[in-house]
């Protein structure tokens, strides 16, 4: 429910200024122009369909901005709840293919880097330190 409500928020507080549609309108319009000339080039049958929506919102970009102003919004939500879901998959791939390797070695080797077990003479998890950790360099040097 948090995240709902900060995507709505996000999404809420969207900047709709004339400044930024018109960069959206020449940015997206410019990339779609320079795919329809490359399909143009290459004989592509897609190549007047990007070269009319490139031209369309090049053309209002520069002349009319205001008239973008659905689509620049309805992009900009699109862009929103796309970040949203691949900052989770991206995050996920990472722990997926980076964290849980290292954690099955550690357990196959029987590292307890956290010191979790009880050992059975030990009743507590409380480590005892020596009296040289604790003159004030130990504490100002703790790395």
């Amino acid at each position: 429910m948090g995240n709902l409500m900060r995507i709505s928020e996000e999404i809420k507080s969207l900047e709709v200024s004339p400044k930024k549609i018109r960069e959206f309108g020449l940015l997206v319009g410019g990339v779609f122009l320079l795919l329809g000339g490359l399909a143009l080039w290459r004989g592509r049958p897609a190549a007047p369909c990007f070269l009319g929506i490139g031209g369309f919102l090049f053309f209002f970009g520069v002349v009319y901005p205001a008239i973008l102003k659905p689509l620049y919004r309805a992009w900009m939500i699109f862009a929103i709840l796309l970040g949203w879901v691949m900052s989770r998959v991206m995050l996920s791939l990472l722990f997926f293919i980076a964290i849980t390797p290292i954690g099955l070695c550690m357990r196959l080797q029987g590292k307890d880097l956290l010191d979790q077990k009880f050992p059975d003479p030990k009743d507590s998890f409380w480590t005892l330190r020596n009296k040289d950790s604790e003159s004030r360099d130990a504490c100002e040097r703790q790395y």
